[in-house]
């Protein structure tokens, strides 16, 4: 049987056999080839867990081998995070893909790692504070995998071992099984529990909204903020606008549709001034806002 199956095997992409011309199998093979990269180009997408955990590694200072403080110093009047703990999707960061026309290592579609909303914001809070902050990027499985809840402890343990003084949660835009109100329960049950979890190790938390509208996900982050004390952030409007992204610049449709440079800066303003509003509200800030652009 299994030399049977071997020789119809061999014989079907043999050009020699009489029902397919050496020109049909070539036309044939180029087609499947054709067939699966336009499969890959259209299905790739990084889950938010793949984002590796020392991506941008901070560089060294005074304060790395020191615990973190969770008091936010004053300095020169500002809030000074030490450590800023991001947790996104591709919008965070995605490294080179040839099939989709991306060959960058930093936030899509930013054209340069300074200008995605990571780096912006980063040194947005530098300028605040007057200290750098170490920074570093990690998965959490808030887009998929949020029904397993050992594994959400999981994530949310390593989140809190880092120690953040400030931790952005980006993700959503990948959450394409939030359809309905089974999995929007479960879903805000596993963002309460990790915005609790860094809430608890002392973390200011930021949650921000997708780019792209998505009124479940803006339901689930806005009720999880005003019951933790996180700070929510809209951009959904965002991605509404082309000017905010990045058509026009590539020609794969799903790198497009992420922020460009202005979209980058528009978030990483938003999320600044969220938390500028949020540190004054409690006593911790008194200046103004320093905008992320360069």
């Amino acid at each position: 049987m299994q030399h049977a199956t071997r020789k119809a095997t061999s014989r079907l992409f043999d050009s020699r056999h009489p029902r397919m011309s050496p020109v049909a199998c070539r036309m044939s093979i180029r087609l499947v080839c054709a067939l699966c990269a336009i499969l890959c180009a259209i299905c790739v997408e990084v889950p938010a867990e793949e984002i590796g955990t020392e991506a941008f590694p901070a560089p060294a200072s005074e304060s790395t081998a020191l615990p973190p403080s969770f008091v936010k110093e004053r300095v020169q009047g500002r809030a000074a995070f030490r450590r800023v703990l991001f947790c996104g999707n591709s919008l965070t960061r995605h490294g080179p893909h040839a099939p989709i026309g991306w060959t960058n290592d930093w936030g899509m579609a930013a054209s340069a790692p300074e200008r995605d909303y990571v780096h912006l914001l980063v040194r947005a809070l530098e300028a605040r504070s007057g200290e750098r902050p170490e920074f570093t990027l990690m998965g959490l499985p808030l887009e998929k995998g949020f029904e397993n809840a050992e594994k959400v402890a999981e994530a949310a343990a390593r989140a809190v071992a880092w120690k953040p003084d400030l931790a952005v949660i980006a993700l959503g835009e990948n959450a394409h099984s939030v359809t309905n109100d089974a999995n929007e329960a479960l879903c805000r049950a596993a963002y309460l529990a990790t915005t609790r979890a860094l809430r608890e190790a002392g973390a200011e938390v930021v949650l921000r909204a997708p780019f792209w509208p998505n009124d479940r996900l803006r339901r689930i982050l806005s009720g999880v903020a005003e019951e933790t004390g996180a700070i929510y952030v809209d951009v959904g409007d965002l991605g509404t606008r082309d000017e905010m992204t990045a058509k026009g610049r590539f020609a794969h449709a799903g790198v497009a549709m992420h922020p460009g440079d202005a979209g980058m800066a528009a978030i990483a303003d938003r999320i600044l001034a969220a938390i500028v509003e949020h540190m004054e509200a409690n006593g911790h800030c008194g200046a103004d806002v320093v905008s992320s652009e360069p």
